[in-house]
């Protein structure tokens, strides 16, 4: 029995999670419903599978035949990969990209004259052609014994492709480059790491008690919540009531008509996470929260409005959101500045205090793949129709706004964070608007 955790067992195993990963939650989104399997940063499209085709019966197998179960290690590796295999399904990826392939012939109308000022400008390589039966075939089914048009996807589906690989490089670059400075020196919590260590048995209990798995407290705490959505999946077919722990039992208080509703209802999933976040960041964040509400609140009564708050849809509140995550990152890097000196100096090969030979790749291949990734981003979009300038301030405001949600998730392990406002906003509002303002008035 080998230690190492890519073994000849876990690989094809987390391989064979993938598989179900990828297929079985595309299908539980278009065909049974299940929207939000993908959603969260830690989804139950991942830990669903994995608990009920590796972890359980991986169990019983240390129980009968100790010799044939994976280890902790193992587990791991297995979680990892499945973890991967799902950023790819519904929300993860699937469900932007197809639309954004086929959306705009599909769409294009005689009010709107999409045929006439937008898809004449799209590259044919990226996107569907009006033209054939594949638009109207994904958006409104196949017609008996029509076959899939695969020869319309394949090369949209190339390019797009391609794009989402050069992101992964660039994000993955970005990990090398960040995370010593986030795990060996400012120690951040990482909670959702936490999460799936303890769940696993990688770690014992702070207080030096049993694992997880045979703590009594946990248990019943499982139990009961275990019970609650058991019951709720049968009261899906009107057996008897169910218990108010869905998104649809959302209450909505109104303190004002001018004042945004504060929305409020008992997600599980979240609290369940959120109790391993340190308790100073859940306060800042419902206390923010609060705050934003009642800033909009006072701007509407005082009928003060942003003139690009059709760019920015929280309007004057947006702005504020996004000046404060550029100040956010712009103190994170700061912070951060005699390792970012370390790691320049690493790649001119001068001697640092570094050792990169623990990360994924050297530094010198993280700037390597930084610069070649964001190029080819860049020369993406500018072949879609982006401008230079354009696509340059993108790709900066996305990459702040990347780190930036990045570092909420390692630091509160919110499984469901995300950011109020798109990257796409700020250069939208600040470069392409007055643009267009000007060339229509």
């Amino acid at each position: 029995m080998t230690s190492h955790p890519f073994s000849r067992r876990a690989v094809p195993a987390g391989l064979g999670l993938s598989l179900v990963i990828g297929l079985g939650d595309q299908y539980a989104a278009d065909r049974l419903g299940v929207v939000f399997a993908t959603y969260a940063h830690l989804p139950t499209g991942l830990l669903v599978p994995f608990f009920l085709l590796v972890f359980f019966p991986n169990f019983l197998l240390r129980k009968l035949a100790p010799s044939w179960a994976l280890q902790n290690a193992e587990l791991l590796v297995v979680f990892a990969m499945g973890l991967v295999a799902s950023m790819a399904p519904d929300w993860g990826i699937t469900r932007y990209l197809v639309s954004a392939i086929a959306s705009p012939a599909y769409y294009a109308s005689p009010e709107n004259r999409w045929d006439e000022y937008l898809i004449p400008y799209l590259p044919s390589y990226a996107y569907l052609s009006p033209q054939g039966d594949a638009v109207r075939g994904f958006f409104e089914g196949l017609r008996p014994g029509q076959t899939i048009p695969w020869g319309a996807w394949v090369v949209p589906l190339f390019w797009w492709v391609s794009l989402i690989g050069a992101v992964l490089l660039v994000g993955a670059c970005l990990v090398v480059i960040f995370r010593k400075q986030w795990v060996e020196y400012e120690r951040l919590r990482f909670p959702m790491g936490e999460v799936a260590l303890r769940l696993i048995g990688q770690t014992e209990e702070a207080d030096g008690g049993t694992r997880l798995w045979r703590n009594g407290l946990f248990l019943t705490g499982f139990g009961i919540v275990f019970t609650m959505m058991g019951w709720n999946c049968i009261s899906y077919w009107g057996v008897w009531p169910r218990f108010p722990i869905m998104p649809p039992d959302l209450v909505a208080i109104t303190v004002h008509p001018s004042f945004p509703t504060i929305p409020i209802y008992f997600n599980i999933y979240v609290i369940a996470f959120a109790f391993f976040a340190p308790a100073e960041i859940l306060f800042s964040l419902w206390v923010m929260q609060l705050f934003g509400i009642a800033e909009q609140g006072v701007l509407n009564l005082l009928g003060v409005a942003s003139t690009s708050q059709g760019v920015v849809p929280a309007g004057l509140v947006g702005i504020q959101f996004m000046g404060g995550i550029l100040v956010f990152v712009g103190w994170m890097v700061w912070i951060a500045r005699r390792h970012l000196k370390d790691v320049w100096q690493t790649i001119l090969r001068r001697s640092t205090r570094l050792d990169d030979t623990e990360e994924l790749f050297s530094y010198r291949g993280a700037i390597a793949g930084f610069l070649l990734g964001s190029a080819y981003i860049l020369f993406w979009l500018h072949r879609i129709g982006v401008s230079l300038p354009v696509g340059f301030v993108f790709l900066i405001v996305f990459y702040i706004f990347y780190l930036a949600l990045a570092r909420v998730t390692a630091e509160s392990g919110l499984v469901m964070a995300e950011l109020t406002e798109k990257p796409t906003s700020l250069p939208w509002a600040s470069l392409v608007r007055p643009t267009l303002h000007r060339l229509i008035w």
